[in-house]
């Protein structure tokens, strides 16, 4: 029996899960400090979007002299052939900062401001702290970072996406009709510009391992480890764990893609005047799991 003043210990598991958060932001931060020293932009993707501007005066858009392959939509390389032309590395990397800040959540900023994949993300001038600060304020029941969302991955589709626009789709009937009508305009827009055979042939030929910086378990497995991942992310996703459903999902797996766990650290408190239908809470909800604008 507990004596009055003393505190409940806490349950193995949350113990353990504070250990793994605490060693998971060391090996970031020190991940971040080495990166960082070598001077910015570091990674291949400035690389490969200093190439794109070139690539799309040859006509030769998924043929870009660059040391990764570009996969994403044409849409998005006539965007970063613009930010490389007239953004440029450092306003763009601002852009990062700045988006952060929209989380409106300090602990959630920090642990964000202390992950390699961040700073890996913004060295690279990429986008996918975009696409997270979207996805935690569609989880708030924000309807404009739903559409955010699921506009960034018709344009720059990554598997780690797939799960929570999935729960996006299910759980906010009023994303359907706007996504039907946005993937409409993308395909309308996609064969026009005649790239499509050369978009849908550069996704299906990127493999696990192909981008220095893949982490992931596809790198040794190959397609195989879809045999795992996609029925651990049905039941990841069944529990309302989207992040981590995100990661299993993946054949591959770069740093900025472990940011997607940290959307299951906060969960929705309550219906919102969205229309948005919480997940069941297995505990008390975090008083920072307030509605998104």
């Amino acid at each position: 029996m507990s004596l009055p003043n003393e505190a409940p210990s806490r349950p193995l598991g949350v113990r353990l899960g504070q250990v793994a958060l605490v060693v998971y932001l060391g090996l970031s931060i020190g991940l971040s400090v080495y990166s960082l020293s070598n001077g910015l932009p570091f990674n291949p993707d400035w690389a490969l979007w200093t190439a794109v501007p070139d690539a799309l005066e040859r006509n030769a858009l998924y043929r870009a002299d660059a040391p990764v392959p570009f996969v994403w939509s044409p849409v998005m390389g006539w965007v970063m052939a613009a930010v490389v032309l007239y953004v440029g590395f450092w306003p763009w990397a601002g852009l990062h900062l700045a988006a952060v800040t929209l989380l409106r959540d300090p602990a959630l900023i920090l642990l964000t401001l202390g992950t390699w994949g961040f700073w890996l993300d913004l060295g690279g001038g990429n986008t996918f702290i975009f696409v997270f600060v979207a996805a935690v304020l569609a989880l708030r029941g924000s309807r404009a970072a739903a559409y955010v969302y699921l506009a960034l991955l018709m344009l720059m589709p990554r598997p780690v996406q797939l799960p929570l626009a999935a729960w996006l789709l299910v759980r906010m009937p009023w994303t359907r009709l706007p996504f039907v009508a946005m993937a409409l305009i993308h395909a309308i827009v996609v064969l026009a510009s005649g790239y499509a055979a050369d978009w849908i042939g550069a996704m299906f030929t990127f493999a696990p391992g192909q981008h220095p910086y893949d982490l992931g378990p596809g790198r040794w497995l190959g397609p195989l480890w879809l045999l795992i991942g996609l029925p651990l992310a049905g039941w990841l996703l069944l529990k309302g764990r989207v992040g981590w459903a995100g990661l299993a999902a993946s054949p591959y797996l770069l740093p900025q893609y472990l940011l997607m766990p940290l959307l299951d650290l906060r969960r929705v408190s309550s219906a919102t005047r969205t229309g948005l239908v919480p997940l069941p809470e297995k505990g008390p909800t975090s008083a920072g799991a307030s509605e998104g604008g």
